[in-house]
């Protein structure tokens, strides 16, 4: 009796680790949805921007809602509209499958290359092609 009393709490002590473990991990990509969705909308500002500030000023947001303020490239002169939303889209991805993560870092990597350049229509070509592959993350996501 003992026995299956101590087999039967130790079965639950588990269950409940496994469980705050699974929420911890849900906790992180609803994070990750959230920074994902106002990088979208972000990346949109810059991809139909007709004015070269604006359109580096919203994908310079997108590359700080990507990586977040611990992010080798980020700028917190550029703002951050994902500031209080989490700690960036790829710290925040937690367990979700390898290609999502592929889609965030191949975005990263889009932004990254062009938050210097001074050419409009690569600024707006490079949001167009991150904002698409976030969509894609984001879309898989939401399933």
């Amino acid at each position: 009796m003992r026995r299956t009393l101590a087999l039967t709490l130790v079965i639950a002590l588990i269950s409940l680790l496994v469980a705050s473990i699974s929420a911890g991990a849900a906790g992180d990509t609803g994070k990750a949805i959230t920074q994902l969705e106002t990088a979208v909308t972000h990346l949109g500002f810059s991809a139909s921007n007709e004015q070269l500030a604006g359109a580096l000023a919203h994908l310079r947001h997108g590359l700080n809602c990507l990586q977040g303020p611990d992010g080798d490239l980020y700028d917190a002169a550029w703002g951050n509209p994902c500031g209080n939303q989490g700690n960036g889209i790829l710290n925040d991805l937690g367990d979700v499958p390898e290609g999502v993560r592929h889609l965030a870092e191949a975005a990263y990597s889009v932004t990254a290359n062009n938050v210097a350049s001074e050419s409009l229509t690569d600024v707006r070509l490079a949001a167009n092609g991150a904002k698409a592959l976030l969509q894609l993350a984001l879309d898989h996501l939401k399933m």
